[in-house]
């Protein structure tokens, strides 16, 4: 169904995907580090399980918004608990390379294992080698002649929990086995978090393969939407259409969300489900905002912003008028890359605009 709400995972509920799905079962077969990236909402969840769905390839998939849901922020015991719980799930899936994993893992340090579960100890004392970890795994999947996919859905998630760079270089230089699938939905955050264009980065070199989503044009919009209507019998008109696709251009996360909102409950008026949806766009900017050393200076930006204020130099006197101080250039620079960086704005010629009309709406009017 094209208007599940859910991450889809099956091939029959993707909307326009046939190229990037190929292009990452092709990528599998050659690439040893791949890297699904595209701002929030544009479907990369979507695409990585309907991928691993489809594949005949044993898979490790850890969701890492999880740990923040679960333990309320990432950690080390977070991350070892959702990998734990994972590769429980991954022996009782493959039964035969499970069987197989857990009699070497017995005798590593730190790992506890039974014949329906693995827990791995995050205590400092008796710690889990992750590196031990994954080179039973790759000596396994060697031994039985397949590959194993490790897929981390949302990365940037774990910045400051594990070296990411390091773990990724070691896995791409010495197990050859495994292949990893990284999905990032802060761009720019995400090639931080990797330092793929650091020379001083473990990571720096390899040969990354990256799938960038985009936004659906107008008229694939309008397409999606009249197929997730008519799948579910539903009414409409070009009307709605145009009206629903003005409030939140071609993102097909709110695309889905509203045309499921309207078929649930029978809603005419966009106006409340905008409403309802930049709710939750609004909680992702608290969010941000709460972990931020700068709150107010990026809070202010981006209300800027919302207004109408989109050159540079009248973004500077607005944050400028409102703290009262002269603010140098370098460092109001910093301020828009970092809002570059997480996703927010970009940069259209001349002006800063935001990436989501939705959460444009919601700076505008619940922040």
């Amino acid at each position: 169904m094209l208007f599940d709400i859910a991450p889809k995972t099956r091939r029959e509920d993707l909307y326009d995907f046939e190229h990037e799905l190929r292009e990452l079962h092709k990528s599998v077969e050659h690439s040893r580090l791949i890297a699904i990236l595209a701002p929030r909402r544009y479907g990369k969840s979507s695409l990585l399980k309907v991928f691993l769905n489809e594949t005949r390839d044993p898979h490790i998939f850890l969701d890492l918004r999880k740990m923040v849901i679960d333990y309320g922020k990432a950690s080390i015991r977070a991350f070892y608990e959702c990998l734990s719980d994972e590769l429980t799930d991954f022996i009782c899936k493959y039964k035969d390379i499970g069987s197989k994993l857990i009699e070497v893992l017995k005798y590593v340090k730190g790992i506890s294992v039974s014949e329906f579960s693995i827990r791995l100890s995050w205590s400092r004392k008796s710690r889990a080698s992750i590196l031990s970890l994954f080179e039973k795994v790759n000596e396994i999947a060697e031994k039985h002649s397949v590959k194993v996919i490790l897929a981390l859905d949302e990365v940037q998630e774990l910045r400051n929990t594990i070296n990411i760079p390091m773990l990724l270089a070691y896995i791409y230089d010495n197990f050859k086995n495994i292949v990893t699938i990284i999905t990032g939905s802060e761009v720019g955050l995400v090639y931080d978090v990797l330092k793929l264009e650091d020379p001083e980065s473990p990571l720096y070199g390899r040969v990354v393969k990256e799938i960038r989503l985009r936004k659906l044009s107008c008229t694939e919009a309008h397409e999606f939407l009249k197929m997730g209507f008519k799948q579910l019998n539903v009414e409409f008109s070009k009307e709605l259409l145009d009206k629903i696709i003005s409030e939140v251009d071609g993102i097909i996360g709110w695309l889905t969300y509203y045309g499921w909102f309207i078929a649930q409950y029978k809603a005419a008026d966009t106006g409340e489900i905008r409403k309802k949806a930049a709710i939750q766009a609004a909680v992702e900017v608290k969010r941000f905002l709460e972990r931020s050393r700068s709150k107010e200076r990026y809070y202010n930006i981006l209300k800027a912003i919302s207004s109408g204020i989109k050159r540079w130099s009248d973004i500077k006197r607005f944050l400028e008028a409102k703290e009262g101080i002269e603010i140098d250039d370098s460092t109001f620079n910093k301020l828009l890359k970092m809002l570059i960086k997480f996703s927010f704005i970009r940069k259209a010629d001349e002006n800063y605009v935001f990436n989501d009309p939705l959460v444009e709406y919601a700076v505008k009017h619940l922040l």
